[in-house]
This record gives structure tokens, sequence and C-alpha cells, in this order.
């Protein structure tokens, strides 16, 4: 009896821990508000809230053709970026839209601020001006 005791006494233990998380996931899976989720919150998500102005970013908007076939694939374009933007900064949000063509664009957003629509061939063109305006408007927030 003792030692039935003992694990309904752990097993109580147990579900009130846990009872504070699952409640704030069900309220975020109702609200889709991802300042629910602490631990789960990626700056992508956040960006989708209105009003989120504490984040200075570069948005990358890329415009994808829905019939395109072949060659860059979303992952390779996002690596490429990836790999252009790593050495200077990690505060850029991608944003895939898909559109009627075959033609793949990629707009940077900086607050005001839009270079683009450039083609993938052409990215590096886009890069340097938005990750200029990205550091200028850090400096005018008085961030860096």
């Amino acid at each position: 009896m003792n030692s039935s005791r003992n694990y309904i006494f752990l097993f109580v233990f147990c579900i009130f821990l846990a009872l504070p998380a699952a409640g704030v996931n069900v309220l975020y899976y109702l609200t889709k508000d991802p300042s629910l989720r602490p631990l789960g919150i990626t700056r992508e998500k956040m960006a989708e809230v209105d009003g989120q102005t504490e984040f200075i970013s570069i948005f990358v908007h890329v415009d994808w053709g829905r019939e395109r076939t072949g060659g860059t694939t979303k992952a390779d374009l996002r690596q490429m970026v990836s790999d252009a933007f790593f050495h200077r900064t990690d505060d850029y949000i991608f944003k895939f839209k898909d559109v009627p063509g075959d033609e793949i664009g990629v707009t940077f957003v900086i607050g005001p601020n839009r270079y683009g629509p450039y083609p993938p061939s052409r990215i590096i063109e886009g890069i340097v001006p938005a990750l200029v305006a990205l550091d200028m408007t850090k400096k005018a927030r008085g961030g860096a």
C-alpha cells in the first residue's frame, strides 16, 4: 500500500509540474501568439506578429515562381544568402512567396528601404546595400 501511495504522489507531482507548460501550449495553439512559447520563439515567428519593432532585421522577401522546374531550390537560395551574411550579421529573416511564372526575385527590406528584386545570379548587388542600410539603421536607433 505504501509503495502504491508513493507512485501516486510521484504521478501527481509530475502532472503538477507539466500543467503550466501544457496550458500555455494550448493557449498558443488557440491564439497563434509566438510570445506564449518562450523556448520555441524564432525571429521569423515574431516578425509575423504585427507591431514587432524591437528587432532591426533584414527581411529577405523571395518571390518564387510556381512553374519553376530544376535549377536552384529554396534551400539552395537560403544557404547562398546565409553564406553571404555569415560574417556580417545574423539579423535576417526569410519570407518565401509563391508567384506565377518561373522567375525568382529576391528583395531585401530594411525598414523603409527596399533593394531588389534581384535574380539569384545578381543577388550580391542587393546584399551589400542591405548590410549598409542595416548598419545605418542600427546606428540611428542607438544599437550596434
